[in-house]
């Protein structure tokens, strides 16, 4: 087709004029501001190493950054837009398309539901507005299956840090119903709250050996736990069967151990915990 054609000439024209129409470069600005958050949600879900805790704490920084680009995005895109507007040389004001009708009310008590008379509002309430909503209705409709999942099960996510005691209680009792069948319960939500704070309480602490020692010795050394109840502190001490102990250490001699861990290693090895140890 011949360059000089007037048909291509005028389309050329015409989508030129529309590219530098204000309202399409406040559009571009909006839609792109959606599809980013949308695109960094869609990566992070296709990772194969994605974590489901991490996808509700992102889902929901999501959900508040659409209601906040409700409340005030429109104000950040006019000026986005502005800047686009000034590099393309077109003007950043709002113009009238097509003149509004006015509808004729047939009763008094109708309302008035004419369109506003400032292009800049009729835009915002006509497209960013609806833009703004459907997106937010979107991300709930999607993600509402996940987000029920997360509200039973989301307080076992992060063991580290749950609830306190009355919320807790609550989050258990709530599985507890969930997992139930008529009559039939799998699990005993006062229990439940009960083992997972007691599980909070416990410290566990690992040997770590430098030096000659094998990392399969502190393994089989057991570990130690300390309960903290009451208000009051009582160490217990678990302990592998006394001949993994001695396997141990006849394998790898206490020498091996930096001083700090050597007193350590001499109290697990010793039955009555004296910091004597058992050679056999």
């Amino acid at each position: 087709m011949s360059k000089s054609d007037p048909e291509v000439s005028h389309e050329a024209t015409t989508l030129a004029s529309q590219i530098r129409d204000f309202s399409f470069l406040v559009s571009l600005t909006a839609w792109y501001n959606i599809l980013f958050q949308i695109n960094l949600v869609s990566k992070f879900l296709q990772s194969p190493t994605f974590d489901l805790a991490e996808t509700i704490s992102l889902l929901e920084k999501c959900t508040v950054f659409f209601k906040t680009f409700r409340a005030n995005g429109f104000a950040e895109c006019l000026v986005s837009a502005k800047e686009l507007a000034e590099q393309l040389g077109a003007e950043a004001e709002f113009v009238h398309h097509k003149r509004l009708r006015k509808i004729k009310k047939n009763f008094d008590y109708e309302n008035s539901d004419d369109p506003p008379a400032d292009p800049k509002k009729l835009f915002e309430v006509e497209f960013f507005n609806p833009l703004a909503d459907l997106a937010l209705n979107e991300l709930d409709t999607r993600f509402e299956q996940l987000q029920h999942f997360s509200s039973i099960w989301g307080f076992l996510f992060d063991l580290e840090h749950l609830p306190e005691h009355c919320d807790l209680l609550e989050k258990c009792r709530s599985l507890e119903n969930h997992l139930a069948h008529k009559a039939e319960k799998d699990i005993d939500g006062n229990d439940m709250c009960s083992e997972l704070e007691t599980g909070m309480r416990m410290r566990i602490r690992s040997l770590r050996p430098s030096g000659g020692c094998d990392r399969s010795v502190v393994g089989a050394l057991g570990r130690r736990e300390r309960i903290v109840r009451d208000g009051g502190e009582r160490e217990t001490r678990r302990l592998r069967s006394a001949h993994w102990v001695r396997s141990a250490l006849n394998a790898a001699p206490t020498a091996d151990f930096p001083r700090g861990q050597q007193t350590v290693v001499n109290r697990l090895a010793s039955p009555t915990g004296d910091g004597e140890p058992v050679m056999g």
